[in-house]
């Protein structure tokens, strides 16, 4: 069992495939692939997406794809790398690793990124503490009040320094990018005479999610000194959110997008996740509760709960966002609710929906109110495509029989009353409250 569904697990090496196209992105991938093989590098790509719109399973997907077509490829996790101070450092160790370690090229680019590095982590510190001898430093400190006249000497000749150290600077920079240049055109060559060419491509992902100040740094350091010949970027994150981030950093009033768009040239939409069939859309829900459950569900409805879910999630076109949440809820009722508890997983899984989708029509059903019209308006029931309620197996009869006005579920109810006996279930209007307050009422969906 997991807190959350874990992520979807892509090889290095598995693109778009029927099986892992859930959402029919193969044809938006290609054309990504084909603008980045046309265009003459640098290109500065900006991928717009809504939060839990699935951009991190494309990406990777996409880069896989990119390797098969032998492009050398850098998938950038920016959260993973938030905890490093200096992102030219985090980017420069992920391309020194496309090259085999202590190969030629691999130590060239460490060499290169050092001195240019050594001007890019220059620490922020009052000039009289970048003295090399920290016990000079710390003499100094404790003499402050009675030498001021020395620590101003000392900021004098620091930013003489400064200045006398410019043009080695300048020197340093360029040769990081000249250098950057041919390393990544050596990643990419292919046999001579053969299409299309294969820039490197580099790809950062989540750079919405970092502190503020990594962002900055991400995007700067990508713009302005790896945006070179033979490399082609690809910045991932909601366009709104990390334009208003950015805006605030550089001290606008108010975001108008100018500031975000000068680090890139050409922004594009992620295409909505669309179930391309019900049997897609069936897969997904199975995998949500697979990567939830791993060790399979305590339920012998489970197929046909999913079934259910499947059908509600169609009629009232649910998100897999949306379905990810209704499904992390059921499958934790279920864990939680002891062996010897009643948890019918029908009702369970119409009340993670309301819980999730219609929360006003949850607190009825948490205070007994619900009635046959809540239900129809939540599970959809009457337009369900033909064949779903086969799939569902008893589910409609269930909540049916359960409300005041279900007159069709009453058989239901007399079949079961028996079993529902052994757990102390005598009136079906406590049914609905009892599972709703007892088990679906502890989670918070998440937003």
């Amino acid at each position: 069992m997991r807190i959350l569904p874990s992520s979807a697990e892509f090889g290095q090496s598995e693109g778009f495939t029927e099986a892992t196209d859930l959402f029919g992105r193969a044809g938006f991938a290609r054309s990504l692939t084909n603008l980045m093989q046309d265009e003459e590098p640098p290109l500065m790509v900006f991928l717009d997406s809504p939060f839990g719109a699935g951009k991190t399973t494309f990406l990777k997907m996409w880069a896989a794809e990119l390797r098969q077509a032998g492009h050398p490829v850098v998938y950038f996790d920016a959260v993973a790398h938030d905890h490093v101070e200096n992102a030219f450092i985090a980017l420069a160790a992920e391309l020194a690793s496309l090259a085999p370690e202590a190969s030629e090229p691999n130590l060239r680019i460490v060499e290169i990124a050092a001195r240019a590095g050594r001007f890019l982590t220059r620490a922020e510190a009052p000039p009289a503490l970048l003295a090399a001898d920290m016990q000079e430093v710390n003499a100094r400190l404790d003499r402050a009040s009675a030498q001021t006249d020395d620590l101003t000497g000392d900021r004098e000749a620091y930013v003489r320094r400064l200045i006398a150290q410019q043009p080695e600077e300048r020197r340093a920079l360029a040769g990081f990018r000249d250098g950057l240049t041919t390393f990544a055109k050596e990643l990419g060559e292919t046999v001579q005479g053969t299409t299309p060419r294969h820039p490197l491509i580099i790809i950062l992902d989540e750079i919405d999610r970092c502190r503020r100040s990594f962002t900055l740094d991400l995007l700067e350091t990508s713009r302005y000194l790896f945006s070179v010949a033979n490399i082609h970027f690809v910045l991932s994150a909601n366009h709104a959110s990390l334009e208003n981030a950015v805006s605030v950093a550089y001290g606008a009033e108010e975001s108008d997008g100018r500031t975000l768009r000068s680090f890139y040239d050409i922004a594009l939409s992620l295409p909505d996740m669309a179930f391309t069939s019900h049997a897609t859309r069936v897969r997904y829900i199975e995998d949500v509760a697979r990567r939830l459950s791993p060790n399979g569900p305590r339920d012998p409805d489970h197929a046909a709960t999913l079934a259910m879910l499947a059908a509600v999630a169609e009629v009232r076109a649910f998100t897999p966002r949306t379905i990810e949440r209704i499904v992390t809820i059921f499958t934790y009722g279920l864990a939680m609710t002891p062996r010897t508890m009643l948890k019918l997983a029908p009702i369970l899984m119409g009340l993670s929906v309301m819980k999730v989708c219609d929360p006003k029509l949850f607190e009825r059903a948490k205070s007994g109110a619900l009635t046959a019209a809540d239900v129809e308006a939540v599970l959809r029931f009457q337009d369900w495509p033909e064949g779903y309620r086969a799939e569902a197996g008893s589910a409609p009869e269930w909540w049916m029989s359960s409300v005041d006005g279900g007159g069709e579920g009453e058989g239901t109810w007399d079949r079961m009353r028996s079993d529902l006996f052994s757990y102390y279930v005598q009136d079906r209007k406590t049914l609905i409250p009892s599972l709703a307050r007892n088990i679906v009422e502890r989670f918070l969906p998440e937003e």
